[in-house]
């Protein structure tokens, strides 16, 4: 495999996370043609990477692209190839933001907000409900979720304190002796 340059791979996954739509999956045929047109990958390891891809915490599109910039220039082709597939996410987040600003206050954009809100609190709740169904009859996952949800939504925690302290209370509960039936 000939040796990429770190521009190339940040000028490709930069040009492919501003014109691909959809999210993730939708992305992917788009990596594919790439990394077979250049040689990074036969058809069976890019099987493989998507698989793995797919195995592993966070978005896929994000752990495709870090696997081919690790594949092609180790920890910096990693890095460079996420930066590129990010950042322009990141340039239109700060723009739409930026744009926003002078209208944030008006009526029609609150109530985007606002919808926008509810619709995060109705997959939250769908979240517990499906946590739910997981946790077969185990109560204190589904309380413990409640409570954090209710404190963060009235305001008592934020999100990131919400978090460590779950994180936390996981690491104890799963520390903690099982009882034997």
């Amino acid at each position: 495999m000939k040796k990429t340059s770190l521009a190339f791979l940040f000028k490709r996954f930069f040009m492919l996370g501003m014109t691909t739509f959809g999210g993730g999956l939708a992305m992917l045929p788009a990596m594919k043609l790439l990394a077979i047109e250049q040689g990074w990958l036969t058809e069976e390891e890019w099987t493989d990477t998507v698989t793995l891809s797919q195995l592993v915490p966070g978005a896929i599109a994000i752990n495709v692209v870090h696997l081919l910039g690790y594949r092609t220039r180790k920890h910096l082709g990693g890095f460079v190839s996420v930066l590129g597939m990010v950042l322009p996410s990141v340039i239109v987040i700060i723009l739409v933001a930026t744009l926003l600003q002078p209208w944030i206050q008006h009526p029609r954009v609150q109530g985007v907000l606002e919808g926008i809100f509810l619709a995060v609190v109705l997959l939250i709740t769908k979240a517990w409900f499906d946590l739910a169904k997981v946790t077969q009859g185990k109560w204190i996952p589904l309380v413990f979720v409640g409570v954090m949800f209710t404190l963060v939504y009235v305001g008592i925690f934020n999100a990131m304190m919400a978090l460590v302290l779950s994180l936390f209370l996981g690491l104890g509960l799963a520390m903690m002796p099982r009882r034997r039936r």
